[in-house]
Formats: structure tokens, C-alpha cells, sequence
């Protein structure tokens, strides 16, 4: 049974007089306010309030006060804790955090170096990892548990739907860098070697690998294809000219829906890549690697592309957009793109997120015109694959669809290399000349632009 403690009148009189210390279960307790946070901090000193430890207690508060004002918690808030408070230090130093609270953690750390695209993957892994093995003391982890969830996760064992064997790969591999991070640090200040449970479980068997924006199975379109989706959008001027424009350039639908004609530069028939979309800011983010940010070298059939946009769009005034770089910096800067749409009310519009075309839409061309589904996707790689067919060096092709070097051409498009290598741009061109029907949009079609894509 809990005893209350008389307080004399002169320690009320002490207590009512010291701003900041008060009773609280019939103990001492100190207020104080740490920079940065909206919240008063309330601890507790334990202590009986009799006029000897009321006095002590104004003491303590006063100098944590003055320890605040002159900067030690900001410059080193552990050296802080420690002189005011070393037995919660030492407390909190004996719990072993989560494995949840770690994950998080690093991720918080790490946050500011991310892109939104980065901050996304890596958040959805830290989730997905912390709603099944969260719950545990991070030193009590085994590679038992992450052989479990990445069966779980596989099978769809507690989820709507299971996920790709890819997809728990990469969900395991970030948790496992993060996790790294933790026990390096650990280890640091405790000069031991901690192991990470999630190296010790080989990775699940994806079959051939791809870059992440490539499709794992490269369907091109045929010669026969394209002419009879061209000739279904000649009335459609805008689909008419993008579908070309994949084709004849490759470049991801991101790209191209970041494209301006600030990009181009026609004396020298060049299209430097320098942006891509992004649909977590609605704004324009660097392209992933370096080799992303390229000189796209253009064919004959990519520049008439150009010479049909520029009366439509080349006029227009610039749109101030935001760029996010490396760290999350921003920019502004004003860009006139290349491909627009005219909305119901005649306003010229972005095209849509990152595609050109909505998976509706473009299923109904296709079915339209008795052509097998594939997604517009498809028609970037179908440039590689008639450049290669015609003889363009790999290298060539590598450097003008963004790959650091000839790796991921040979392995998902090698089945397209010939055997002699000829000379690029000007023979590829005037080779697809003859070799890809091409299909002009009809005199007195459709006013250049659409409602809707």
C-alpha cells in the first residue's frame, strides 16, 4: 500500500517557487524544454519532497537549464543524458532494439540520399520485412526466420497476392544493407563481429537478369505490326508520331514524356537525354546512372517526328518544373516539352505518369489491328532489335538506349546480333528505310493533338 509523504509548508513554499519542479506520485519531477522539440521533457528524480532534496532538485534543473542554453545537448546529447540522467542512459543502453526499430532507423538515416523512386523500394521493404519479423529483438534474428518470410512472401502466405521471386530478392537485399549498417556500428563500439542472418539465405532463382526497367521477355514488333498500327493511327496524329518515336529512338517513355525541345539540337541531329519523369514528385528526376544521361544520335525516321511536333508544340511557352537531384535537391527550370496533348478545353497537357499510353488504350489498337498484346514497352525494344538485325554495333546501341556497356544488350537481345557488324546511324537508317513500313497521317485528319490519351 502506497504511503503519501506530507509536505511541510515551507517545501510548498520552495516547491511553488521554483518554475519547472513539481510533484508527480508524490515525487520530484523536473520540466524542461530541449531545443527542437514542441513538447516539454518530464523526468523524474525519485526524491521525496522534503525541503533538503526540493533544494537539490532546483539546483539539478537550473544547471540542466544552463546546460541547454550553452549547447551541450545539441553538440552531444548523450554526453547530456549522461550527466543529468545515467541511470535512464544506462537503461535504455540494455534494451536491444528491434529488429522494426533498427530497420527504420537506418532508413530514416539514409533518407536524404535517396532518391523518391529509392525512398519507395526501400520503404516498402522495411514494411514488408517489419510486418513478420519486426516484432523480434534484432540479436534474436536467425537466417530460420528469413527462410520462413521469404517463403511466405513468395506464396502470398498472409498477403492479397504472393510476391515475384524478384521482389522478395530486392526486399531482402535492402533489409540486409540496412541491417549491416546497424551491426558495423554495434560492432564499432563494442569491438566484436556480429553476423547479418540475412546473408546466410541464398537468394531465390530469377532465371536470366535484366536491368530494372527492361522486360524480362523482349517481344518485338514485326515490320507487318507496325505498319498496321500506324496505318489504324493515321487519323491520330500525337499516337502516330510517339509510337514512331519509340521505335526509332528507343527511349523510355519517362524520357520522352520529360523530353523538351530544349533537348534537341537539329544542326547537329542529336537529342541529349537529361531528365526523366518522375511520378513521386509529378516533376522531372535525374535518369538512374550516369550512362542514362546520354546523346541519343538520330535516324532519318526520328527526325521528321521532330519536324511534324515542332509547329504543333514548338511555340508554346516554357513550363517551369521542379527537378529533383542527388540528396533530394531541387531546382527549378524551364522546359517547353516536345510531346503534348490537347485536353477537352484546347489546353496543351503532359502526357499521363510515365507512359505514352494507357494500357487500355494501346490494348485496343492492337486488338484493333489483330496484333498480340505487348506493352508499349515493347517498342523500345523493338529499336534495338531491328538496329541489331541490321547490323549496328552493339556498343553503338548500348550508348544510344543508356547502358553502360554492351552487357545487357548481348544478354536480352544476342539472339538478334548477327554475325557481321556494320556502321551505325546513317546505314541503319537508310536501311530501316526500306526495311519498316512507314505510314504518314492522311491529309485533313484529326487537328494534331487529342482529348485524351
Amino acid at each position: 500500500m502506497r504511503t503519501t509523504m506530507k509536505i511541510t509548508k515551507k517545501a510548498e513554499k520552495l516547491l511553488a517557487a521554483t518554475p519547472g519542479l513539481h510533484l508527480h506520485n508524490n515525487k520530484l519531477r523536473v520540466v524542461f524544454r530541449l531545443p527542437g522539440e514542441t513538447k516539454p521533457t518530464k523526468r523524474s528524480l525519485k526524491l521525496e519532497p522534503t525541503e533538503p532534496n526540493i533544494l537539490f532538485a532546483a539546483n539539478k534543473l537550473g544547471t540542466i537549464k544552463q546546460d541547454i542554453t550553452f549547447g551541450l545537448y545539441s553538440n552531444d546529447p548523450e554526453a547530456f543524458w549522461l550527466k543529468h540522467f545515467p541511470e535512464e542512459l544506462q537503461s535504455k543502453a540494455e534494451q536491444t532494439p528491434t529488429l522494426k526499430e533498427v530497420l527504420y532507423a537506418k532508413y530514416n538515416d539514409l533518407l536524404y540520399t535517396w532518391s523518391g523512386s529509392s525512398q519507395r523500394s526501400y520503404g516498402y521493404a522495411v514494411s514488408t520485412v517489419s510486418q513478420y519479423l519486426g516484432h523480434l529483438p534484432v540479436d534474436q534474428v536467425r537466417s530460420s526466420h528469413v527462410r520462413e518470410l521469404q517463403k511466405k512472401l513468395l506464396s502470398g502466405e498472409d498477403r492479397h497476392k504472393p510476391l515475384a521471386s524478384r521482389t522478395v530478392n530486392m526486399y531482402l537485399k535492402q533489409s540486409q544493407y540496412l541491417l549491416d549498417l546497424y551491426l558495423e556500428e554495434l560492432g564499432e563500439r563494442t569491438n566484436q563481429i556480429y553476423s547479418n542472418p540475412f546473408k546466410k539465405v541464398p537468394a531465390l532463382k530469377e532465371g536470366r537478369s535484366f536491368s530494372d526497367d527492361e522486360d524480362q521477355d523482349v517481344y518485338p514488333f514485326s515490320p507487318q505490326e507496325l505498319s498496321r498500327i500506324l496505318e489504324y493511327l493515321a487519323k491520330n496524329p500525337l499516337k502516330h508520331r510517339l509510337v514512331r518515336w519509340m521505335v526509332y529512338t528507343g527511349m523510355r517513355p519517362g524520357e520522352i514524356v520529360a523530353l523538351a525541345w530544349e533537348d534537341i539540337d537539329l544542326e547537329a541531329n542529336v537529342v541529349k537525354v537529361r531528365y526523366n519523369y518522375s511520378r513521386h514528385s509529378n516533376g522531372l528526376k535525374l535518369p538512374k546512372t550516369t550512362h542514362g544521361r546520354r546523346t541519343i544520335e538520330l535516324l532519318p525516321q526520328a527526325a521528321e517526328v521532330l519536324a511534324e511536333m515542332f509547329p504543333v508544340t514548338g511555340h508554346l511557352p516554357g513550363e517551369l518544373m521542379t527537378v529533383t537531384e542527388h540528396y533530394n535537391k531541387t531546382k527549378e527550370v524551364l522546359r517547353r516539352n516536345v510531346f503534348l496533348y490537347r485536353s477537352s478545353k484546347g489546353v496543351f497537357r503532359r502526357l499521363h505518369e510515365n507512359l505514352t499510353f494507357p494500357t487500355v488504350t494501346w490494348g485496343r489498337i492492337l486488338n484493333k489491328v489483330d496484333v498480340p498484346y505487348r506493352r508499349p514497352y515493347q517498342l523500345r525494344h523493338t529499336y534495338a532489335s531491328w538496329a541489331l538485325m541490321n547490323g549496328a554495333d552493339p556498343m553503338w546501341v548500348a550508348r544510344q538506349m543508356g547502358h553502360s556497356d554492351w552487357g545487357v544488350i548481348r544478354t536480352v537481345y544476342g539472339k538478334w546480333i548477327p554475325q557481321a557488324m556494320q556502321s551505325p546511324a546513317q546505314l541503319l537508317g537508310s536501311k530501316l528505310g526500306g526495311f519498316v513500313p512507314y505510314t504518314s497521317p492522311k491529309p485533313g485528319t484529326q487537328e494534331d493533338g487529342e482529348k485524351s490519351l
